[in-house]
């Protein structure tokens, strides 16, 4: 599948935001959260380096931040402008 340039800025955005996110509960590495999560590491590391991620996964995921979703929407719609700002320059 090819992606435009603004579904690369979503992908990108969303694994900037899983990264921030995880770094703030203070895992410095991925597979410690994964494996205190349960999540699998191969499906986590993926979505932490920008590989597409379906809705279910997404929706798995973002209780495991101890967030709601109207407060991880909001840092990734943060991290989604900052790039464009950035992309449009």
């Amino acid at each position: 599948m090819k992606f435009s340039e603004e579904d690369k800025l979503y992908i990108q955005a969303l694994a900037d935001t899983c990264i921030q996110l995880r770094e703030g509960l203070e895992y410095e590495k991925l597979t410690h959260f994964a494996e205190d999560k349960y999540i699998d590491t191969g499906v986590y590391s993926r979505c932490e380096r920008g590989h597409n991620m379906n809705f279910v996964s997404l929706c798995k995921l973002v209780p495991k931040y101890n967030i709601s979703f109207p407060e991880f929407f909001a840092k990734f719609e943060k991290r989604f402008n900052e790039l464009k700002a950035e992309n449009d320059k």
